[in-house]
């Protein structure tokens, strides 16, 4: 278990600080993609240690793998991080639909801000000075570049799943929201489950699930770039946890947290 968070550790920084090979990771030596250039990953020992006398992150999202510009990171040198960064309001496009939707608020109990700040303190100041660490978090299924490749991701997931599952119980978040089938049912897939919602299917009828196990209460979406996420989003498909209730979820889980352990956030 330390080795393989370890070395998702060494994949952070080589996030921050420029990329290097993966060959020699316990775990990336055999995955398809460990000569891959880009990769993009959040984890630090440190978040865990600042989490220790709480009940960890309070959200954590996971999609299926760093959707990177290549050409974009190669021409103006910028580290994969940076590319997140840019992100201040969240661009309501990809992914960023459900950040905008979902985190961004820009009054008041703003997860976005409150993410990007954490970023920020691991590139810029060290992760050793992070004073209060972010209460949403955000993961890959396969976290290196690959090349919008289905067959590759469905390759590197074998690997990366192990990554994964140790990440989830390192950070034991409340609430896991993934995007589209791939990351449902491969958190559904590592994880002893009570189901208690209706099984993940094809993306164009049924890919809603609700699960949970000791620590966290699973939830699955639509993809945010995929039209059913819109259809979701305007009331038009039930996809089994209704748009506007998942937001009530995450605001009450973020009103609790902050009254169980009187944190003041940006």
């Amino acid at each position: 278990m330390n080795n393989i968070l370890n070395d998702l550790e060494k994949i952070t920084s080589s996030c921050i600080n420029g990329n290097f090979q993966r060959n020699n990771l316990c775990i990336c030596s055999r995955c398809t993609l460990r000569n891959s250039g880009y990769s993009l990953c959040f984890y630090t020992n440190t978040l865990i240690k600042k989490n220790i006398n709480q009940k960890g992150v309070v959200i954590m999202f996971i999609s299926r793998d760093p959707n990177i510009d290549v050409n974009t990171v190669r021409n103006v040198n910028y580290k994969t991080i940076d590319i997140v960064l840019e992100w201040k309001e969240p661009k309501k496009i990809g992914l960023g639909n459900f950040f905008y939707d979902f985190l961004y608020k820009p009054n008041r109990n703003n997860l976005w801000s409150e993410f990007l700040n954490y970023l920020e303190a691991l590139k810029n100041t060290g992760i050793s000075n992070i004073v209060v660490p972010p209460r949403f978090y955000w993961t890959h299924l396969v976290k290196c570049y690959a090349e919008n490749n289905a067959n590759i991701v469905n390759q590197a997931k074998e690997h990366c799943i192990d990554y994964l599952k140790e990440e989830i119980e390192a950070i034991k978040p409340q609430l896991i929201i993934t995007a589209g089938k791939d990351v449902g049912n491969a958190v559904a897939s590592i994880f002893p489950l009570q189901k208690i919602g209706s099984t993940i299917k094809d993306i164009n009828t049924k890919i809603f699930a609700a699960y949970q196990n000791k620590n966290s209460k699973i939830i699955c979406i639509p993809h945010p770039s995929q039209a059913p996420y819109q259809m979701w989003k305007n009331g038009t498909k039930d996809f089994g946890i209704k748009f506007k209730d998942l937001k009530k979820l995450i605001n009450n889980l973020i009103c609790c947290h902050i009254y169980l352990y009187k944190k003041t956030y940006p």
